[in-house]
């Protein structure tokens, strides 16, 4: 939890694990709009964004304040997002087995 807390500290960004491995990215991401929703609504997706790892300075470029400016340039670029179910079911299976598990033994959700 020290991690989260640092992460937290300096880019207000809640994570409970976030390592870097080199190679390519899968990020599950959940929506959960009613208390009820469970693994369902993740999302669960491959994340090509042309660099080795993305940086804080690709995700300000695409989510943040920047974003319009590297429009604007003409160097924003979508990352190419590909569902892990659709190549690897087996895989999106498990994550969302351990999505499950993190949901009902540390009460994650959406806030």
């Amino acid at each position: 939890l020290d991690l989260s807390r640092r992460v937290f500290s300096h880019y207000r960004d809640d994570v409970v694990v976030q390592p870097y491995v080199a190679g390519r990215n899968v990020r599950a991401s959940f929506l959960g709009l009613k208390p009820e929703t469970g693994v369902e609504a993740l999302g669960i997706f491959f994340v090509d964004s042309g660099g080795d790892f993305q940086t804080m300075a690709d995700s300000m470029a695409l989510y943040g304040e920047t974003g319009q400016a590297a429009k604007d340039a003409g160097t924003y670029v979508e990352p190419e997002l590909e569902a892990v179910g659709a190549s690897q079911p087996e895989a999106d299976r498990k994550i969302r087995a351990i999505a499950q598990k993190l949901i009902s033994g540390l009460g994650l959700k959406d806030v």
